[in-house]
């Protein structure tokens, strides 16, 4: 792990594996949390967030949270104390957003150590792209409720995209409807929407590894690139080559 911390910034750069939990705690500053690789799944009073590749995360200061790692994951954390802040924007809730490429250079270059000089003047420009970047609208969240929770996870780990709504009310004993009726109510929407924008956050992640397009798709459970691509610009705004140019 790599940390440093002055009088009135921290920088936290870790690697976790797939499973890895950090228990729920709290910090006395905000941070922004960042993940270079892997898909990370936030958890505080405001819901269950999942934040993929190219999105970030504000978390206000005490705001207690649990972080687990749903793959294999470099996490990069930025605290910034209040007076860094308080002059840009209110710092009340949670925010996932997308990571743009001048964000991420702005991460990448305050880990590198480079320009110490400008490092108070980097900070601050983050900030206010904090501000200006809207919430993503793409949001996905994760149950907290027993069972459904565990079968879920089971269901991400093991990459069971043909999962029929009709089998998962089987696995918990209810019936579809019921299952409907709770699972809109935990999520915010369907188990058909939910699913299907899992597979995009997992497709997402492989394609920012450098997995091809074509072989993800099917993967991910489409019947074709095209297909796949459909869906993924109808969800992210550009298509999956689009997504991950310089000037996203």
């Amino acid at each position: 792990m790599q940390s440093e911390t002055s009088d009135k910034w921290q920088s936290v750069s870790k690697d976790y594996i797939a499973g890895e939990m950090r228990p729920a705690h709290k910090h006395s500053r905000a941070q922004l949390l960042y993940a270079c690789e892997g898909i990370m799944l936030a958890t505080t009073r405001q819901g269950r967030r999942i934040i993929a590749p190219y999105q970030a995360l504000w978390i206000p200061a005490g705001i207690e949270h649990t972080i687990t790692f749903l793959s294999a994951t470099k996490m990069r954390s930025l605290y910034f104390d209040k007076s860094e802040y308080k002059d840009i924007f209110e710092s009340k809730s949670i925010k996932v957003f997308a990571a743009t490429a001048l964000i991420r250079e702005l991460i990448a270059t305050l880990f590198q150590h480079q320009f110490p000089g400008a490092k108070q003047e980097m900070r601050h420009l983050l900030l206010l792209l904090v501000q200006e970047t809207k919430a993503f609208n793409a949001d996905v969240l994760m149950p907290e409720e027993e069972p459904l929770r565990s079968v879920l996870n089971d269901l991400l780990h093991h990459r069971a995209w043909s999962t029929s709504a009709q089998e998962l009310a089987n696995k918990l004993n209810v019936t579809p409807r019921t299952l409907t009726r709770h699972f809109i109510r935990a999520t915010g929407m369907s188990f058909r929407d939910w699913k299907h924008r899992m597979r995009l956050i997992f497709a997402l992640e492989k394609i920012a590894n450098g997995s091809p397009v074509k072989s993800t798709a099917i993967q991910a459970g489409y019947s074709d690139a095209s297909a796949f691509s459909i869906q993924f610009k109808n969800l992210y705004g550009s298509c999956p080559r689009d997504f991950f140019k310089s000037d996203n």
